[in-house]
C-alpha cells in the first residue's frame, strides 16, 4: 500500500455540522486496483459514499478529476466522464450542502484503519515519501473544482 489522496470542496471540517464533498483515492495491496471513493457530508452527516474501480491506472498518467457542485446536483467526473450524480432532494428531507461557504483542498493522509479492505491492508511507511503531482487546480464561480493530477507510485517517488 502506498498512500491515500483526497481532494474535496469543504466548509471548516472541524465543526460538527460541516459540509464536504469528497473525491478520494484509496490505496490497496501492491498490484491491485485503486478505488475512487466519493462522499457528501451535509450538516455534519456523511454516509453517502459510493466507490468505483477506475478503468485505468491512476499512477500511469495525469487525469482530470472534477467535482461540479450546483444548487441542483453534485457531479463527479474523471476525464470529462461523469461517474456519479448526487441530486438535491432537500425537499424530501435529505441533507444537501447549501448552507456554508466551501473551499477546495487536497491532502495525502493515512486511512489505513478503514480504507483498504476494511483496514486489513496497512500503509508501507518504508516507501515514504508519498507524492502526488498536479498540473492544474482550478475553481470557477459555479463551484466546479477541477484537479488534473497523477498519483506517483511509491517506487517512482523514491527515485
Amino acid at each position: 500500500v502506498c498512500f491515500w489522496i483526497a481532494f474535496a470542496i469543504a466548509a471548516v471540517v472541524t465543526e460538527p455540522e460541516h459540509d464536504e464533498i469528497d473525491f478520494e483515492f484509496l490505496g490497496n495491496e501492491t498490484g491491485q486496483p485503486y478505488t475512487l471513493h466519493t462522499n457528501v457530508f451535509a450538516d455534519g452527516v456523511g454516509k453517502k459514499e459510493m466507490q468505483f474501480v477506475p478503468w485505468f491506472d491512476p499512477t500511469a498518467d495525469f487525469h482530470a478529476y472534477t467535482i461540479s457542485w450546483t444548487p441542483c446536483m453534485i457531479v463527479w467526473y474523471v476525464d470529462d466522464v461523469p461517474i456519479r450524480v448526487f441530486r438535491n432532494y432537500q425537499d424530501k428531507g435529505i441533507a444537501y450542502p447549501t448552507k456554508r461557504p466551501m473551499f477546495g483542498y487536497s491532502s495525502i493522509w493515512s486511512a489505513e484503519d478503514w480504507a483498504t479492505q476494511g483496514g486489513r491492508v496497512k500503509a508501507d511507511w518504508s516507501k515514504a515519501p508519498f507524492v502526488a503531482g498536479y498540473r492544474v487546480l482550478a475553481a470557477d464561480a459555479v463551484a466546479k473544482l477541477i484537479v488534473v493530477l497523477t498519483l506517483v507510485g511509491c517506487a517512482a517517488a523514491r527515485r
